[in-house]
């Protein structure tokens, strides 16, 4: 067994369609999408969406009644407080987990009308789409569980049972997650990290995206180096099971379980976020930090790095499900039809004839002898003949 990643298929399709740019003017134009369309499409609908918590949601009415009653203090503690209290509402975040559709329209918008690379190349193919995104939410779950397992048998988590979140909210935050686990694979694999591989190596391409994709969480709560190292650490496993598989469904489903069951199954905090509705509740206990990822999240603990590393590893000793050189080649030009031979009428067959012995030749008839002559004797000339 041995290591390998071969250039897939849909790599191979992109360079085909789409030009490819250097390396610094590929980060350059991944900023400026992601600010295109984080900003403008996922930031429009969110902050549509928020008004109605904003400004119908308890949070807002305890605002109105402090201020009214001259309690309200708009200093930094106090906006920090509302802060964490309107993020902590689960309908603030269904409204934040479905805006990030913004984001998934700006991506393939750009990929499409400017690039103009199609739908497969960003990983969204036809063929076993719904396998495939089956198969990655097992895998997210199975690795996130994995991880509060490594935890709970060291000692650095504790189960305190059943938190009885509502079915309702769980069931719309699953949703959400789905989409904003769909978002974020689009934007940092599906479109950066494909766009890299066109003519980059897949390695550098795997690298500058996961990098990337572990800047965007820079400002999230108790980010720390560890932390950071994980998630682009993530970002690999993810841009190299998009590689193998050949589809963006995976990684998108696996991502998405992955915060789902962090968030709403065990309870814990995703990335810095707040918690939220769960069914089940695992604190930290008073182990160390780096394992168990402190205030951040299993993300921020050795807990994480090692399921994803073995993750890693197990991924590039599969094979490539959809290699480059699999690749349908394109049509032959049909051939002019050759016109029909006029039919030769068939040839008798000659027999063979017998062959023929050679008849004999008759011999000449015998000459009669000539009398000898005298030996003075001269036959006359035409002189002699004349004289006389």
């Amino acid at each position: 067994m041995r290591f390998s990643l071969s250039q897939p298929a849909l790599v191979a399709e992109a360079r085909q369609q789409s030009k490819s740019h250097s390396l610094i003017i590929e980060i350059l134009i991944f900023i400026l999408v992601f600010l295109v369309a984080g900003m403008v499409f996922e930031g429009g609908m969110m902050a549509i969406g928020l008004l109605v918590p904003l400004f119908f949601g308890d949070t807002f009415q305890e605002m109105l009644a402090r201020s009214a009653n001259g309690e309200l203090q708009l200093d930094m503690a106090t906006i920090q407080e509302m802060t964490s209290k309107l993020l902590s509402d689960p309908l603030v975040t269904a409204i934040m987990l479905f805006s990030t559709a913004g984001l998934i329209a700006g991506v393939l918008l750009y990929c499409r009308a400017i690039e103009g690379r199609r739908l497969a190349t960003v990983g969204l193919r036809r063929t076993h789409a719904v396998r495939e995104y089956l198969v990655g939410l097992a895998v997210g779950a199975i690795m996130l569980s994995l991880a509060v397992g490594i935890c709970l048998l060291s000692g650095q988590m504790e189960f305190k049972g059943l938190a009885g979140g509502s079915p309702l909210i769980l069931a719309v935050l699953l949703v959400g997650f789905l989409v904003q686990g769909a978002s974020e694979e689009l934007l940092c694999r599906g479109y950066f990290c494909v766009s890299l591989a066109r003519r980059q190596r897949l390695w550098v391409a795997i690298l500058v995206s996961s990098l990337a994709f572990a800047a965007l969480h820079l400002f999230n709560d108790g980010i720390a180096p560890l932390a950071f190292f994980n998630l682009a650490l993530f970002g690999a496993f993810e841009c190299v099971y998009l590689f193998k598989r050949g589809n963006i469904w995976g990684p998108a489903a696996i991502h998405s379980a992955w915060n789902f069951m962090e968030g709403n199954f065990y309870g814990t905090s995703v990335s810095g976020g707040e918690e939220m509705e769960s069914i089940l509740r695992v604190v930290n206990g008073d182990g160390a930090w780096w394992v168990n990822g402190g205030a951040f999240g299993l993300e921020g603990g050795l807990a994480v790095t090692a399921v994803l590393a073995a993750g890693l590893v197990v991924l590039l000793l599969m094979r490539t499900a959809e290699p480059a050189e699999l690749l349908p080649q394109p049509p032959v030009s049909p051939q002019p039809p050759v016109p029909p031979q006029p039919q030769v009428p068939p040839q008798p067959q000659v027999l063979p004839q017998p062959p023929v012995s050679p008849q004999p030749q008759p011999s000449p008839p015998p000459q009669p002898p000539v009398p000898p002559q005298p030996p003075d004797y001269q036959a006359p000339n035409a002189e002699t003949r004349q004289q006389s």
